[in-house]
C-alpha cells in the first residue's frame, strides 16, 4: 500500500504524483509551473510534521517530509509523455493541441459538503479500479456548486471537492499519473437554475481521464 499523507492544495496546483517503489510503496509529488508560467503551492502533513512545496519543481516524498528541487529537464525527460501540454514550452511553436478524452465520470455530492451522495461513491471506486489497471494518464478534476450561497463560498467549495475527490485518487495506489485540479464554483451549471436554487445535478466533480 501506499504511504498515505494528507494533501492540502492552496490554489489551482499542477502535480505529478510518482508512486516509487523502495521497498514499500511511497508517493512523490513534484509540483509543476503552468503554462502561464504561474505556479500554485502544495502543503504536505503526516503526524505532527509537515512541508509546503511553492517553488517550481519543488520535490516531496512520503515517509521523508523534506523538500528538494527536482531537474525540470529529468522530470520531463522522464514523465513527458504524460504533461507535455503542460510544461513550459519554447514561444516559437505553437501550442499542443488538447489531449483526447479517454473517459470522464461525474461525481455528485450532499448540499454544501465534500460528501459523496451514495450511488457516486460506487462511480468513485470504478474509477480506482479503472485507474489501477490503466497506464499512466493525465486526470483533470474540476469541481463545481449549485447556485445556493455566494460566489465566493462556491468557488471555495468546488476547489475543496475537487481536491478531495484527487486526494483519495492519489492515496488509492492508482500509479504515476498526473492530476490537474480546478474548481469553478456556480459557473458552468449542469443545469441551468436561477440563483439561490438546490440543484443536486449542480454539485458536482467530473474527472476526466486523458490519453
Amino acid at each position: 500500500m501506499i504511504d498515505k499523507f494528507a494533501i492540502r492544495y492552496l490554489f489551482l496546483p499542477l502535480i505529478l504524483l510518482i508512486a516509487a517503489s523502495c521497498g514499500q510503496k511511497q508517493t512523490k509529488v513534484v509540483l509543476l509551473p503552468q503554462d502561464n508560467e504561474e505556479v500554485g503551492a502544495i502543503s504536505l502533513s503526516m503526524g505532527d510534521q509537515s512541508v509546503t512545496l511553492d517553488k517550481p519543481y519543488a520535490v516531496s516524498q512520503s515517509g521523508k517530509m523534506e523538500v528538494q528541487m527536482a531537474d525540470p529537464e529529468e522530470i520531463n525527460k522522464e514523465y513527458g509523455g504524460l504533461f507535455k501540454a503542460e510544461l513550459k514550452r519554447p514561444r516559437e511553436k505553437p501550442p499542443a493541441p488538447p489531449a483526447p478524452i479517454f473517459e470522464q465520470f461525474t461525481l455528485y455530492f450532499q448540499q454544501n459538503s465534500v460528501k459523496l451522495v451514495p450511488d457516486s461513491e460506487h462511480i468513485l471506486k470504478k474509477i480506482i479500479r479503472l485507474l489501477r489497471r490503466l497506464p499512466p494518464a493525465r486526470i483533470r478534476v474540476a469541481g463545481y456548486t449549485d447556485t445556493v450561497g455566494t460566489v465566493e463560498k462556491n468557488m471555495d467549495l468546488s476547489r475543496k471537492r475537487a481536491n478531495r475527490i484527487a486526494e483519495i485518487i492519489a492515496t488509492e495506489d492508482t500509479g504515476p499519473n498526473f492530476l490537474e485540479i480546478r474548481g469553478y464554483g456556480e459557473h458552468g451549471l449542469q443545469v441551468s437554475t436561477p440563483d439561490e436554487t438546490d440543484e443536486e445535478r449542480n454539485r458536482r466533480v467530473t474527472v476526466t481521464i486523458l490519453r
